[in-house]
């Protein structure tokens, strides 16, 4: 090979080294610009769908019907003007103009973003305003239970001196302290929840404790009925013994020759009949003891009612004979 082909045939190599190396260079940069295109795509994609989250806030907003019409007519408005530009992002991507669709899509979690995020703020607001008063309610309500507590332990020891048992009731109202100071803790804490729940369990056993003094209470109050209802059996039967002394000594007055002394002997009979009645009666309620105490006292206050008409009867006929 001569000097002359050399030189043509290296010529002709460097040519065809430098468009190879061209067409290279050209691809790389078009591989580069499509994998960018891709990105920017998956992007504008992404903000989307973080359009979407924000916009299911907003709705999850609106679910709240004490809302204000004006909030509401805001959060509805920063929507329709997000899904308009949402839509035209969607048409760029669409057409692979994926630069314009991820400004759209930025504007629209910016518009709608910063809405729900006032809103979302005002709600956390009215929350811990909404706690710090709860907080205070229960405090105060623990105070309202642990003095209530302190009068029933007054009441037990007073029970406990009539001789009444107050074992069960006053271990119930240990418990019930020790709930009311977790309460106390859990509401100082923040958590109104559990502090809630520990009040209710405590007034729960409150009111067993209390139910145990009402029964101790009544207890006492009808053994001191059927104690008063007792002496007043015994006053009626001494008074129906001292009519029935007045109806014989009546009886020893009579006139043999007296005009209406027919009508005097019945009226008399009738006295005794009744007084008779009386005394059963009495003796009918000492029987069953006194069920019910107040039922009892209160059949006792008839029986001395009647005897009093029976009385009155008495001292009549007694007039009626000194008179004759």
């Amino acid at each position: 090979m001569n000097l002359k082909t050399f030189i043509i045939l290296s010529i002709v190599f460097a040519l065809i080294i430098g468009s190879t190396l061209q067409i290279v260079i050209v691809n790389a940069e078009n591989v580069k610009e499509e994998n960018e295109s891709i990105k920017e795509k998956e992007l504008a994609e992404k903000l989307i769908s973080m359009y979407e989250n924000i916009k299911e806030k907003a709705l999850e907003i609106l679910e709240n019907k004490s809302l204000p019409e004006e909030v509401i007519e805001e959060i509805n408005n920063a929507i329709a003007e997000g899904d308009a530009l949402i839509e035209q992002a969607k048409e760029k991507i669409n057409s692979g103009n994926y630069t314009q669709a991820i400004e759209l899509a930025k504007e629209a979690i910016n518009s709608l973003g910063n809405i729900v995020r006032k809103h979302l703020r005002f709600r956390e607001r009215i929350r811990e305003r909404f706690e710090e008063q709860a907080a205070k309610g229960l405090l105060m309500a623990i105070k309202r239970h642990r003095d209530m507590i302190v009068r029933l332990e007054e009441l037990l020891v007073k029970l406990k001196d009539k001789g009444f048992s107050i074992e069960n009731a006053t271990k119930i109202l240990e418990k019930a302290k020790v709930l009311l100071d977790e309460a106390e803790s859990l509401a100082k804490e923040g958590n109104i929840t559990g502090a809630a729940h520990k009040m209710a369990e405590s007034r729960n056993l409150i009111g067993k404790a209390m139910s145990t003094v009402k029964k101790c209470a009544y207890e006492k109050l009808m053994h001191r009925i059927r104690n008063e209802t007792l002496e007043m059996i015994k006053r009626i039967k001494e008074e129906i013994e001292r009519a029935e002394k007045q109806i014989n000594k009546l009886k020893g007055k009579i006139p043999p020759r007296i005009a209406n002394k027919t009508k005097i002997d019945e009226r008399l009979q009738g006295v005794i009949n009744h007084l008779e009645q009386l005394k059963q009666k009495l003796s009918d309620l000492l029987e069953r003891k006194f069920e019910n105490g107040i039922e009892g006292m209160q059949k006792v206050k008839e029986s001395w009612g009647k005897f009093k008409d029976i009385q009155k009867e008495l001292n009549e006929t007694e007039t009626e004979i000194g008179e004759d």
